[in-house]
């Protein structure tokens, strides 16, 4: 599977300024900063298969990058230089996400796929900028929304293999949604809700 696309993030300003990034198997992170016409190869500590991929809201020009790659949980900025390794330890970034308000609360998201069994899977969130990572409740996620009052309710949803889940705490913990008995693979919250 050279060079297949994996995940694709856009700029949450992508209208204005056409930014987006693609993680691939083969090729690595690449960056387009011309909707595509275009990529550049982006540092990912020489490991060409990232997986997971999230561009942070409210930082133009230097949005922060979370990167999922087979052996690292990277850290890094969309104005270059070598990632970091944000979160140590086995696992596989493969869901990740930025809160809203990133730039006030320093908040995102990641799900750590530890091997096939989804048990040992890690549901993780920081809340300082990805200097420490801390666990929820739920293991494997598959998606995650925000609410759009998120800044004020810290409501948000993630899909798992067991559940619709719920949480009212910034993402700390989570509540399976009793009123739905489906799994959901993928999750959209309209803006006007």
């Amino acid at each position: 599977h050279p060079r297949l696309v994996r995940n694709v993030a856009l700029s949450p300003d992508f209208a204005r300024d056409g930014c987006l990034w693609l993680s691939t198997y083969g090729a690595g992170l690449l960056a387009s900063r011309d909707r595509g016409a275009s990529f550049e190869r982006l540092d990912t500590q020489d490991w060409a298969f990232p997986d997971g991929i999230a561009v942070s809201p409210g930082e133009t020009g230097r949005r922060t990058l979370l990167i999922g790659t087979p052996n690292a949980f990277l850290i890094g900025s969309e104005a270059g230089g070598a990632p970091k390794i944000t979160l140590p330890g086995k696992g596989f970034a493969r869901v990740l996400a930025f809160a809203p308000d990133w730039v006030a609360s320093g908040m995102a998201f990641a799900h750590i796929a530890t091997d096939t069994n989804v048990k040992t899977n890690r549901f993780v969130f920081t809340a300082d900028r990805g200097a420490t990572w801390a666990d929820s409740n739920c293991g494997t996620v598959w998606d995650m929304a925000f609410a759009p009052d998120w800044a004020e309710s810290g409501t948000m949803w993630a899909s798992s293999p067991d559940a619709l889940l719920v949480s009212h705490d910034r993402g700390r913990s989570f509540a399976k949604v009793e009123s739905l008995d489906e799994v959901l693979e993928s999750i959209v919250i309209g803006q006007d809700w």
